[in-house]
């Protein structure tokens, strides 16, 4: 059927999308990743002339990568666990359908058979090799782009998202000016990159009664100090019962 398709109606190059791969067998279980797999898409959408991005979700439940942030995903639960990375895909103004495979042969013959509706990244060769991406996003894909541009496409949430921030802020930040901090303080992995909280508490305090701006504090529950919330020019987003998506539209 699929090459009956083919021979009877061929997709014109304008209606063709990009169907960007997420292989958990080779990419990080991490939002972080998928961000860049986001902002990567849009260099390449614009590159192949694509109408939209798709994503497919590739995962093998015997070869996983998980970092020592996402721990306590396993084989078991990862089906489960998505739910916690899939609204990055909403950063993708393009972002179209979303396909969930559990078997590397059934999305290589779906690729296969959908080769007239789009073009796939990564490439057979990444693919096969189960290839890392980040570094060839970084380095081959938005840096070259950097150069001639002079810019990168700027991934936004869509409108509903954004509508909901703008309530957000409106409700209880104005008419102070909104601050959005990403507070991260994970103390298994890259503790380097965890905010110095001692010195963000100073700070806030000093702040506090000097400038009409409250912060709001985005990021794992888990991870945010309690004496956050004892700040008059502080606000806790996930007090609010806030998810990925609503993060990070604010």
């Amino acid at each position: 059927y699929p090459k009956m398709r083919k021979a009877i109606k061929s997709t014109s190059p304008c209606q063709r999308r990009l169907l960007v791969i997420h292989d958990f067998s080779a990419q990080p279980f991490s939002i972080g990743e998928m961000l860049v797999s986001q902002e990567g898409s849009l260099v390449l959408r614009e590159q192949y002339g694509a109408s939209g991005v798709d994503i497919a979700i590739l995962y093998d439940r015997q070869k996983l990568v998980v970092d020592r942030v996402h721990g306590r995903i396993t084989e078991d639960n990862v089906l489960f666990n998505l739910g916690a990375i899939l609204p990055v895909a909403q950063v993708n103004p393009f972002f179209g359908s979303l396909f969930v495979f559990d078997s590397r042969e059934r999305l290589e013959r779906f690729v296969m058979d959908n080769t007239d509706l789009y073009t796939a990244w990564p490439g057979l060769h990444s693919f096969a090799d189960r290839k890392y991406l980040y570094y060839e996003v970084m380095n081959e894909i938005l840096y070259p782009y950097l150069i001639k541009h002079g810019r990168i496409p700027t991934i936004s949430c869509v409108p509903f998202l954004v509508n909901w921030a703008r309530d957000f802020y409106q409700e209880h930040v104005c008419p102070n000016i909104p601050v959005t901090v990403l507070v991260r303080n994970n103390p298994f992995f890259h503790q380097q990159r965890n905010l110095k909280t001692e010195c963000w508490l100073e700070f806030l305090e000093y702040c506090a009664g000097r400038y009409p701006v409250k912060f709001v504090l985005i990021g794992t529950a888990s991870e945010i100090d309690a004496r956050y919330r004892g700040l008059k020019n502080v606000l806790v987003a996930r007090d609010f019962n806030t998810g990925v998506d609503q993060d990070l539209a604010l």
